[in-house]
């Protein structure tokens, strides 16, 4: 048999049992399009269901597999996501934010097969992301992490079982509360939580602008860009773009890690 049609079976197999969750609320409608056009472009031939959480508000949608989850009051990030994975019939998660602009396709068959190792080894949460964490490499695909490290654990785009994140989505919680607080959280309750990064030659990589669309309410510049590029100036005026300093965060090289200095230093002095 062919590892193409390998491929096809075994995603056939587990579409049923995975879900894609798009977490969202109505203060970032503006987006809901952007993004579903770039899984259009760049995620096209999607296997799973595709969730996207909101409150009151939605979109339309040419695809049946797209559906808006509405929880009602916004209750922050943790309680909205926790009440959303409960009405999710899906034993894993591809979890993912409305301003996760794809720009690279999603190997899916790659992807499922990651998917697959996870169900088969119970995995906790595997991240689909760069920036790259070094770890313990166990073999070509696949990378162990320590709770030690900064944002081993995270929000970027992974595969979560969902129990295991239903349990770490406290009520109250913004999502910088879960990257901060959450490896102490899996320290205390979950002690046999199993968590790998994937290696920087492994296929099925979810890959979208850096640094996210937007931060802190603003469109980065990253966002800025793949708004104007793709046609949709007209989002552009629906919150502010990022000052120029911020732009230092989205390169690569020595610009970063000085802009994230000073960024501290300034926060400091603002304390003192």
């Amino acid at each position: 048999m062919s590892h193409l049609a390998d491929s096809k079976i075994a995603t056939m197999k587990i579409r049923d049992r995975v879900a894609i969750v798009v977490s969202s609320c109505d203060a970032f409608y503006d987006c809901w399009v952007p993004f579903l056009y770039s899984m259009e472009k760049w995620g096209a031939d999607c296997p799973f269901m595709i969730y996207i959480i909101s409150n009151f508000k939605s979109i339309s949608s040419n695809s049946k597999d797209i559906t808006f989850l509405k929880v009602g009051q916004d209750l922050k990030w943790g309680t909205n996501l926790k009440n959303a994975l409960q009405k999710i019939p899906a034993d894993y998660i591809i979890y993912l934010q409305e301003d996760y602009f794809l720009n690279k396709h999603i190997n899916w068959p790659s992807l499922t097969t990651h998917i697959q190792y996870c169900i088969q080894n119970q995995i906790d949460y595997l991240r689909l992301t760069f920036p790259y964490i070094p770890g313990e490499t166990l073999d070509k695909y696949y990378i162990k992490n320590s709770l030690n490290q900064a944002y081993a654990v995270c929000l970027q785009a992974g595969l979560w079982k969902k129990d295991t994140l239903e349990q770490l989505c406290l009520n109250g919680w913004t999502g910088w509360d879960f990257e901060y607080k959450v490896s102490s959280v899996i320290r205390e309750r979950l002690p046999s939580f199993r968590f790998l990064g994937l290696t920087k030659s492994a296929n099925g990589q979810i890959s979208y602008v850096k640094g996210t669309g937007v931060r802190k309410g603003k469109w980065t510049y990253a966002g800025f860009r793949f708004l104007k590029k793709n046609g949709f100036n007209h989002l552009l005026k629906q919150r502010a773009t990022e000052p120029m300093f911020w732009r230092l965060l989205d390169v690569d090289g020595w610009g970063r890690p000085f802009a994230k200095l000073l960024w501290r230093t300034i926060n400091k002095i603002k304390n003192i």
